[in-house]
């Protein structure tokens, strides 16, 4: 048996109002238990929902859930206002009188008449568009139809002001003339019961009484007559589902509820604290990172990069040291990236992509090496070769690779190094000889990312071995063609799910049209290729450095030696305030080389500044994070030796770091 007591009124009206309900498309008020409320009914009862809130008209796309400290924040960081909607006036107010919505209301926000004071759509200081009132609703105003109060009391004052007034016997005569319109709210909830219209008799009627409350008990508080059913039901106390959920939006300040017994309470007792515990680690540990880069993100990056962190904590996480132990690719992760659009970020729409900037997406490869530096590597090689067939190639070719490339059904990889043509890709041997309408590859490539593996490779190959780098040229190849084989799979010390091949070309015909761009264009088709490389390169060492990094920091905190955590030595602390800073510096670098290119501006010298820096510090910050460790920095069941390996590599691939350092000298002393 449930009681009232044993639920708070928030928690009740939060149970009721979010049932009732289930295409209903607008919500909101400026609380935090109808924010609660809204978040509960989007997350159980209707996930197609939009939630507004009405005072500021906040996207609830942009902030689909908040945790106690997460509300607090954002609170702070808005002085108590809202985000604007991403929509204008008049597209919100169209959208407002297509649907059948809800709005949440307290008292203090109606008038002694019973209309709501949310009049004003738009910027509340500076109205464009506003609707009639305070003195009553007027016929055309349909979008209070779906209108649900909530009073906190239930008084007949509160109940003849607040009700009576909005939908019945108050204002008859005027309904009846057609001034005001008849049957609003929808559906009320206070601490005694839950109360609807009667269209017949044009009052509210009982819908259901809370546990415990009589129908003497309502008629006595309410002021007025209502309409009683034969059989009243009882207000159905909230499902464990719902209480969960509460508990994960709020885990902080939602009060006990009582009405589980037994072994059931325990384990959903047990199973919310352990909620409680992770959101108050995880916020601890995220509040910094978030913070850092605040003031410079926008609310559809930090949605991205909120996306993308939980996406790869969720699907990457539990099988990434599977996946590296056995040196295997990650299908399993690249097309569950795919399904998010991962795989086309940098590709405009009308191909497929998310149309993506270039900020957005160091962002989320970021995110991805933060977790797995290996999936990160696919991932921004892909984007990469995507890249430079969007700039440099056919509508035909963007049609034919790109659309796939974009929607993840085909994965590319760029051939570029040889046997003898390292940093110094004028030495490549692998030719590519005109005959007829087809050009013929000899030659190989080697340690090519996603080898094997990837169905489309940029190729590198002189069309004319007189003229040196202009006698290069690029072609887009498929696996499978007659000519083109794969020898051995590298055995790597890092990134070893990022599989590498060989690639051998023996005779290999490729059709003239999959040359990208004009002949001899190749070697300048592969420097802006590198460029955008780099700069994904360099978000993976930030992803790196701040995976160690945090890795670290929590079991400092935790590891208790000579009777204190070792997170409270003074040298310990030096070397984790060094860090952050050095973790920040790369990040801006390489936020900075992002928005150059974001700005149609020359970024070279700023991709191999960013690459060269965060690479390095990735390489310093792992070292210094298995330093921290200890013996345990050393095994495999820890992280940190895993992103130790990985910062290595990126040191060397899309050029050497000593190389950057050519090409950024090289920049200045030109100037």
């Amino acid at each position: 048996m449930a009681y009232a007591s044993d639920y708070t009124l928030d928690e009740l009206m939060i149970a009721v109002m979010s049932r009732e309900f289930k295409g209903a498309v607008l919500g909101g008020a400026a609380t935090y238990c109808s924010t609660l409320a809204a978040m509960l009914a989007k997350r159980v009862h209707n996930p197609d929902m939009v939630v507004l809130d009405s005072m500021n008209l906040i996207d609830a796309d942009v902030i689909p859930a908040y945790t106690l400290q997460e509300f607090i924040a954002y609170r702070q960081a808005t002085k108590g206002g809202g985000i604007p909607l991403r929509m204008s006036t008049e597209e919100l107010f169209d959208f407002i009188l297509r649907g059948n919505f809800l709005i949440w209301v307290r008292p203090a926000q109606l008038d002694k008449h019973g209309n709501s004071n949310i009049s004003v759509i738009g910027d509340w200081h500076k109205p464009t568009v506003q609707l009639i009132g305070p003195r009553g609703v007027p016929e055309d105003t349909t979008y209070l139809d779906g209108m649900y109060y909530y009073l906190p009391q239930h008084t007949s004052r509160l109940f003849v002001d607040k009700v009576d007034y909005v939908c019945g016997v108050g204002y008859g005569p005027a309904r009846d003339n057609g001034e005001v319109r008849w049957g609003l709210p929808a559906l009320i909830v206070t601490n005694l019961g839950a109360f609807d219209f009667d269209p017949e008799q044009k009052r509210m009627r009982i819908k259901s009484l809370h546990p415990g409350v009589t129908v003497e008990t309502v008629a006595e508080n309410t002021g007025f007559e209502l309409v009683v059913p034969a059989k009243v039901p009882q207000t159905e106390p909230p499902t464990v589902e719902e209480v969960e959920v509460i508990r994960e939006l709020d885990p902080l300040s939602c009060r006990k509820l009582e009405f589980l017994g037994g072994r059931e309470a325990a384990e959903l007792t047990r199973r919310i604290l352990e909620k409680e515990r992770e959101l108050l680690s995880q916020a601890q540990t995220d509040t910094s990172r978030e913070l850092t880069m605040g003031m410079l993100l926008t609310e559809e990056q930090k949605a991205v990069q909120r996306m993308v962190r939980e996406f790869a904590e969720k699907e990457i996480a539990p099988t990434w040291a599977e996946y590296d132990e056995a040196e295997k690719f990650p299908w399993e992760n690249i097309r569950k990236a795919a399904e998010l659009n991962l795989l086309g970020m940098l590709v405009p729409e009308q191909y497929g992509g998310a149309g993506l900037d270039a900020c957005t997406w160091v962002l989320a490869m970021e995110e991805l090496a933060r977790v797995s530096p290996s999936d990160a590597g696919i991932i921004y090689t892909h984007d990469g070769v995507a890249d430079s067939i969007l700039h440099f190639g056919t509508e035909e070719q963007k049609q034919r690779f790109v659309v796939s490339l974009a929607k993840g059904e085909k994965v590319a990889a760029l051939c570029l190094t040889e046997p003898n043509a390292g940093s110094d890709l004028s030495a490549i041997e692998t030719t590519a000889d005109s005959d007829g309408d087809d050009y013929i590859l000899n030659g190989n490539k080697i340690f090519t990312s996603s080898g094997g593996e990837a169905q489309i490779y940029l190729v590198l190959a002189k069309t004319d071995k007189t003229k040196g780098t202009k006698g290069m040229s690029m072609f887009i190849l498929e696996s499978g063609m007659p000519g083109f084989t794969f020898g051995k799979k590298e055995k790597k010390l890092a990134n070893k799910a990022c599989v590498a091949r060989e690639e051998i070309f023996e005779n290999c015909r490729v059709p003239k049209e999959n040359m990208l761009g004009a002949e001899g264009r190749g070697f300048g088709i592969a420097m802006a290729g590198l460029d955008i490389a780099r700069v994904g390169t360099a978000a993976t060492a930030v992803g790196i450095a701040q995976g160690a990094f945090e890795a670290a920091v929590n079991y400092d905190k935790e590891r208790v030696q000579f009777g204190q955590t070792i997170a409270s030595f003074q040298g310990i602390q030096w070397m984790i305030a060094d860090m952050a800073t050095q973790i920040e510096a790369a990040r801006l670098l390489t936020q900075n080389a992002a928005r150059l290119r974001d700005a149609k501006q020359s970024y070279t010298m700023e991709a191999s500044m960013a690459k060269m820096f965060a690479t390095d510090v990735a390489m310093k910050v792992a070292t210094d994070c298995i330093q921290l460790l200890g013996g345990v920095g050393l095994m495999r069941e820890y992280p940190v030796e895993h992103f130790f390996r990985d910062a290595k590599q990126y040191q060397i691939v899309e050029g050497t770091n000593q190389v950057q350092k050519i090409i950024i000298a090289r920049h200045i002393l030109a100037q």
